[in-house]
């Protein structure tokens, strides 16, 4: 895939989302709903952030489609088709928490189950469409799974879309985050992919995402004027699930989001220690959380995550063998 293509999907995409969120009237729209129910377990100082609009991974999903069709075409919609599921899930699971007024949506069994099975659909059209099905470090070595690949690239995809999912707590972070990670996966994408087409084109959907993200933290900056909400969140990571399966970089893309699976792994550490020791191993998680107690100043602890991300994507960069 050309740099050039690349490029263009990552500015059509970060055009489109300022244009639909400022001239078009996207963020104005979000603004007449109910805005962002605060959790009342975070401090006190997030209730500053009641009401801010919600939902603007509406604007993120715009930018990375324009981006990605424009630049890419009808050869990734599969990549299109399950970023859209997965923002759906999310857009029904913010709706509900509009309309019931507490920031609890889908119950967490309903959500995982739509998770699931969007995830096994697109995993089994990777099968059909890339017909090998290997994981491991591309230019090293690489396993062949078989169909024990439905079973990995379901649960690979999950991990990631609830990875993102809970970076997002803070303004611009796990914007930020995605914007790193989706441009180096994008770089190693277009170093290893695969002869079929979708897997060519693939690092086109990664540069689209990087420009929606770039877009969005226009608006999401601190102090942030709109929040992606789950719509947004879960989308990224799927995305970013997706166009490594397709360019069988799913390895790779555990080192560049490093930082998202450790949000992940503070929640899992977290409950496992409550459970069965009664202690807490942090002061809350997830884990840009746990420095929000510890008093630093949010954007302090975003910057530091944002410095962490790069150094992340950074190293998987470097450790992928050029051709």
């Amino acid at each position: 895939m050309s740099v050039g293509a690349m490029a263009l999907a990552a500015g059509v995409a970060a055009l489109t989302v300022l244009l639909v969120g400022g001239p078009l009237g996207g963020l104005a729209a979000l603004r007449r709903l109910k805005g962002e129910i605060i959790n009342p377990d975070l401090p006190e100082r997030y209730r500053g952030k009641a009401g801010t609009p919600t939902m603007g991974g509406l604007l993120i999903l715009a930018g990375f489609c324009v981006g990605a069709l424009v630049a890419g075409g009808w050869r990734i919609g599969g990549v299109l088709v399950v970023t859209l599921a997965f923002g759906a899930i999310g857009l029904l699971d913010d709706m509900l928490a509009q309309l019931r007024g507490r920031s609890l949506g889908l119950k967490a069994r309903q959500k995982l189950a739509l998770q699931v099975a969007a995830a096994v659909i697109y995993t089994k059209w990777v099968m059909s469409a890339e017909h090998t099905l290997t994981v491991g470090w591309p230019g090293v070595h690489m396993w062949e799974l078989g169909w024990l690949y439905l079973l990995f690239g379901t649960l690979f995809m999950v991990t990631m879309s609830n990875a993102t999912n809970l970076a997002d707590g803070m303004d611009g972070l796990a914007a930020g985050l995605t914007l790193l990670g989706a441009a180096a996966l994008a770089i190693v994408g277009s170093v290893v992919a695969g002869v079929t087409p979708a897997a060519k084109e693939a690092p086109v959907a990664a540069m689209a995402l990087a420009g929606a993200c770039a877009g969005f933290l226009g608006f999401n900056r601190s102090p942030a004027l709109v929040f992606m909400g789950d719509t947004g969140s879960l989308a990224l990571g799927a995305c970013l699930a997706a166009v490594s399966m397709l360019t069988g970089t799913e390895l790779p893309l555990l080192v560049i989001g490093a930082v998202f699976l450790a949000e992940l792994l503070s929640v899992v550490i977290q409950v496992i220690s409550f459970k069965t020791t009664g202690r807490r191993m942090f002061r809350m998680s997830p884990l840009h959380h746990h420095f929000d107690r510890c008093g630093w100043p949010e954007r302090k602890v975003v910057t530091a995550f944002w410095i962490a991300g790069g150094v992340a994507a950074a190293l998987g960069l470097l450790l992928i063998p050029r051709p």
